[in-house]
């Protein structure tokens, strides 16, 4: 099945705000500057904690945007428009001397480089906390063996960084609409944190994705081969104008668990989109 994109989002570091872009280069591991940084508490006890939305709401309340030359990204805290950003170089240096963190998630890990404490001490300014911030470098995560595709090699040759278990996540227009309409209107889709959206195609309805097998998206066709429904966690009801959850009635995790637990490995979360892998590496447009 062919279709047409309708946006492209990377998230340079995971769980803050998304980046909206016009063309993407595909790695091996998953779309480039996606998910290659991720915040860490570091514990009493020397053991770090891996900072993600869905248990520090606020991490939404940090706006990325892409410098012109696509080599850094600026980080705005929004609640203070006026105070100055912090510019991170997307792909920092790193020497013998840079400490390192082992980084687990979902089973699988990688070793990760703190990128030092200017880029920390403005996180833990506005958090109020001390955090550090961590760059994956050239490493790469496996993917859990049943998220990723069949194949003879182990693990399969399209790893990830600092996502949660697959490097791209597809969903659709028709999707979305439904997901608008039980919150009686609109959602903000990037709280899903899509990488590929894709416009819905002829003749199809919400949630057709998640019985595709392989699709082809933009101009020049990149092959997608389609493998696990997402399962949704807590972080879709956070609020992206307070960083708090939203309140109980407006919040859409309950409205789509009624229908949307579709997933026979995570019989009690909802759904939305589907992960993907690719093997055509290099950069497409939009």
């Amino acid at each position: 099945m062919a279709m047409n994109i309708a946006q492209l989002y990377i998230h340079p570091i995971k769980s803050l705000r998304s980046i909206p872009v016009q063309s993407i280069t595909i790695t091996p591991n998953g779309l480039q500057h996606d998910r290659t940084f991720i915040l860490v508490r570091i514990l009493p006890d020397g053991a770090i904690k891996n900072m993600t939305i869905k248990e520090t709401s606020e991490l939404c309340l940090f706006q990325p945007t892409l410098s012109p030359d696509g080599q850094s990204i600026s980080v705005f805290f929004t609640p203070m428009p006026s105070a100055p950003p912090i510019t991170i170089p997307l792909e920092p240096v790193i020497t013998p001397e840079t400490k390192s963190y082992e980084i687990n998630i979902f089973s699988t890990a990688a070793t990760g480089y703190d990128v030092g404490s200017e880029f920390a001490l403005f996180f833990s300014n506005h958090l109020g906390y001390p955090v550090r911030l961590v760059y994956i470098g050239r490493n790469q995560r496996s993917t859990h063996p049943a998220i990723a595709p069949p194949t003879t090699s182990t693990p399969h040759p399209q790893g990830i960084a600092f996502a949660d278990a697959a490097p791209i996540l597809v969903s659709t227009r028709a999707s979305l609409d439904d997901v608008a309409a039980r919150q009686g209107g609109v959602f903000d889709l990037t709280k899903f944190r899509s990488n590929i959206f894709v416009a819905t195609p002829d003749g199809a309805t919400a949630y057709d994705e998640e019985l595709w097998a392989q699709v082809e998206v933009g101009e020049t066709p990149v092959r997608l081969t389609m493998t696990f429904n997402t399962v949704r966690c807590q972080s879709i009801n956070v609020d992206y104008e307070t960083g708090k959850l939203m309140p109980a009635g407006e919040q859409i995790y309950k409205k789509m668990t009624k229908d949307r637990r579709i997933n026979p490995y995570f019989p009690f979360r909802p759904c939305f989109g589907r992960y993907a892998f690719c093997e055509q590496f290099g950069r497409f447009p939009l």
